[in-house]
């Protein structure tokens, strides 16, 4: 959900994998990424139409289009106003946006940046109020700390991610049940596999 210099990545990476629907609100980003031009210049045009041709990778302003999915990453910009001050209508509306499509087990990722108690004490009630779900009852969120991480793509043909920083489970979820090998600083994880899904804790 967004589709700006960290959504459009993720999800052109992503359909390499799994079936990935990338979503904006612009249908003018929409056409033009679709028909192959990426004008941020984040995504290569041989690589997005690789994604695209190659991969089943599509992109679209209809919310309809996402509603059979199970694992939502939103990368919305989160700007500042003349003040410095955080403009979170973005991160709102993408909530609401979630909220609106969201099933039962859904997992959700905020990979936009914001300050902390954001995702907790104001998109999580916005998600909740809007789908009539509770979270860590009914879906799952995974909240973005700062991290570096670069990709590789093996020999096996897994793609590797390697996170400095890992996501976290949010400070009100339960902890992740993962192997005690899994919770190094430094993670290589196979997107293939499952563990790729929920990264453990800080």
């Amino acid at each position: 959900i967004g589709l700006g210099y960290v959504g459009l990545p993720l999800a052109r990476l992503f359909s390499t994998k799994y079936p990935t629907i990338g979503f904006d609100m612009n249908p003018r980003r929409v056409e033009a990424l679709m028909a192959g031009h990426d004008s941020t210049l984040e995504v290569s045009d041989e690589l997005l139409k690789d994604a695209i041709d190659n991969h089943g990778f599509r992109c679209t302003s209809d919310i309809e289009e996402i509603r059979d999915a199970n694992f939502y990453i939103v990368a919305v910009p989160t700007p500042v106003d003349k003040n410095n001050n955080p403009d979170l209508t973005p991160l709102f509306g993408a909530s609401e946006t979630v909220g609106k499509v969201i099933s039962d087990g859904d997992i959700v990722v905020y990979e936009s940046t914001v300050y902390p108690g954001v995702t907790e004490d104001e998109c999580v009630p916005i998600v909740e109020k809007i789908s009539g779900k509770k979270f860590n009852k009914d879906f799952t969120i995974l909240t973005r700390t700062k991290y570096d991480y670069e990709f590789n793509t093996e020999e096996d043909g897994d793609v590797l991610a390697t996170r400095t920083t890992p996501w976290r489970t949010s400070k009100k979820s339960p902890p992740a049940q993962l192997p005690k090998s899994a919770a190094s600083s430094t993670m290589c994880i196979p997107l293939s596999s499952p563990l790729a899904r929920i990264l453990p804790p800080l």
